[in-house]
C-alpha cells in the first residue's frame, strides 16, 4: 500500500514494511481463530435447540394420539402370536410410523392403511413394488418416507434422503433374516424391563420352550396374548379387537390393533416419566445396517429381534440375560464411544435430549447417575425425582 506524502512536488512514499504486514496477517489469523470456535458453538447451540424442537412435535404427537384414539402409542403392533415358535422374526409396525398422522404424516399413514398392518415390514414390504395392488412400493414412496424430518437430529444427520440400502432379493414377507431395511432415525423410545424367575415363569408357562426366545420375551413382550408384568416402560404392544392366530404370521387380524394403555400407565406422573430420547450411534456404526446388529437401522420396525431400531434401555434387572444388557443399559453414552446399541446418546457434546411425558424436552448430562435414567424411565417405582441440572 502506498501513500503519497505531501510538502514537496513529488512527495514521499510511506509503505507497510515485510514485518508490519506479518505482524498484520497474524493479527488476523489470531482473530478468526478465536471467532471460528465461537461460530461453531452458535451453530451447535443451534442444532440442539431445533434436535429438542423435533422431540417436542413427537411429544405433541404423543398427546394429539391419546386424545384421538383413547390411549398411548404402542410400541409396536406386536409379533406373531406363538411364544414357542419364535415369533420375534415377525416384526411389524413400530412406534414411530404410528404417530404419522399426529406429526403431519398423513399421507405416510394413508399408505400404511392401504397395504394394511398384518404385513411384516422388513426387506419384502420395503422393496416389491407389486406387493400391493392398492398401494404399491416405489422409489417415491421411499423417498417420502426416509425423508421425515422430525425424526433426525441436526447435529448428526441433515435434511434430505436417509435409508438403509438394500440390494438382493427378498423372496418371503419376513424380516428374520434381512436387517430392517427403510427409514433411519436418531430418536428412540424408552424400555424399561424388570426380569426375575417369576417372569421367567410366566414365559414357560405360555408356551415359550426356546431359551432366546424367553430372553427377547422380556425385552419386547410382543405376544398379544402375553403377560405384561415384565414390561415397566412408558410403551407396551398393542392389544387387538381380534386376537391374532398363532398358526398364521401374515393374518388380517393384525388390523384391529388398539392402544394398550392410558397415560394412567405412567403412574409415577407425566412430567416424571421419560418417553423419547436420542439414539447412542457411534461414528463405527453410522449408517450401517447389517443382519444381527440393528445398529443405524430403520424406525419403521418393533419387535424383539429388531428392538435397537426404534428403542433404547434405561434399566433392566437382568438375571439371566443372554443379550448382556445389564452392562450396555444403565448409562449414557459419550459420543464417540464404543459401539453399543442399547444406550441412549446424542452427537451434541456433553448432552442428551429427552422427551418427557407432560411434553417437555430436557437435556440431560452425559453424567447423570444410572439410577436416575432408571428411575424417569420406570413408570411404577415410586420415586419421585429431581432433574440434573447442566
Amino acid at each position: 500500500m502506498l501513500i503519497w506524502g505531501g510538502g514537496g512536488k513529488r512527495g514521499s512514499i510511506l509503505a507497510f514494511t515485510l514485518v508490519e504486514l506479518l505482524v498484520v496477517i497474524a493479527i488476523i489469523g489470531v482473530l478468526i481463530a478465536l471467532l471460528l470456535p465461537a461460530i461453531q458453538a452458535a451453530r451447535e447451540a443451534a442444532r440442539r435447540m431445533q434436535c429438542a424442537n423435533h422431540l417436542k412435535q413427537i411429544g405433541l404427537g404423543v398427546h394429539n394420539f391419546h386424545d384421538t384414539k383413547g390411549g398411548v402409542p404402542p410400541a409396536g403392533i406386536g409379533g406373531r402370536n406363538d411364544p414357542a415358535a419364535n415369533g420375534c422374526g415377525y416384526a411389524r409396525l413400530g412406534f414411530f410410523p404410528l404417530i404419522f398422522p399426529f406429526v403431519e404424516q398423513p399421507g405416510l399413514y394413508a399408505y400404511i392403511q392401504l397395504r394394511q398392518f398384518r404385513y411384516t415390514y422388513g426387506a419384502y414390504w420395503w422393496t416389491q413394488e407389486s406387493a400391493s395392488t392398492t398401494a404399491p412400493m416405489n422409489d417415491e414412496i421411499r423417498k417420502q418416507f426416509g425423508s421425515v424430518p422430525i425424526y433426525k437430529c441436526p447435529s448428526r444427520r441433515g435434511g434430505g434422503l436417509h435409508i438403509t440400502p438394500f440390494t438382493g432379493t427378498a423372496t418371503n414377507n419376513s424380516t428374520t433374516n434381512y436387517p430392517p431395511y427403510g427409514p433411519r432415525g436418531d430418536y428412540a423410545i424408552v424400555f424399561s424391563y424388570q426380569r426375575n424367575q417369576a417372569c421367567i415363569d410366566e414365559a414357560t408357562a405360555i408356551g415359550s420352550s426356546n431359551t432366546v426366545d424367553r430372553n427377547r420375551w422380556y425385552v419386547y413382550p410382543q405376544y398379544p396374548s402375553a403377560p405384561f408384568t415384565s414390561s415397566h416402560g412408558p410403551f407396551r404392544v398393542a392389544s387387538f379387537g381380534i386376537t391374532p392366530p398363532a398358526t398364521t404370521s401374515d393374518h388380517a387380524n393384525y388390523n384391529t390393533w388398539e392402544p394398550r394403555d392410558t397415560m394412567a400407565w405412567w403412574q409415577d406422573g407425566t412430567s416424571n416419566q421419560l418417553l423419547v430420547g436420542e439414539k447412542h450411534l457411534p461414528p463405527s456404526v453410522f449408517d450401517n445396517c447389517v443382519v444381527g446388529e440393528m445398529d443405524d437401522c430403520s424406525f419403521m420396525i418393533g419387535g424383539a429381534s429388531m428392538m435397537a431400531s426404534m428403542g433404547r434401555f434405561v434399566h433392566v434387572n437382568d438375571t439371566v440375560g443372554a443379550m448382556d444388557l445389564e452392562s450396555g443399559a444403565v448409562a449414557l453414552a459419550i459420543p464417540h464411544a464404543a459401539k453399543d446399541v442399547t444406550k441412549f446418546g446424542s452427537a451434541h457434546p456433553d448432552v442428551v435430549n429427552f422427551l418427557l411425558g407432560d411434553g417437555a424436552v430436557r437435556a440431560f448430562p452425559l453424567t447423570t447417575p444410572a439410577i436416575i435414567m432408571a428411575q424417569l424411565g420406570t413408570v411404577d417405582d415410586g420415586n419421585a425425582v429431581r432433574i440434573p441440572s447442566l
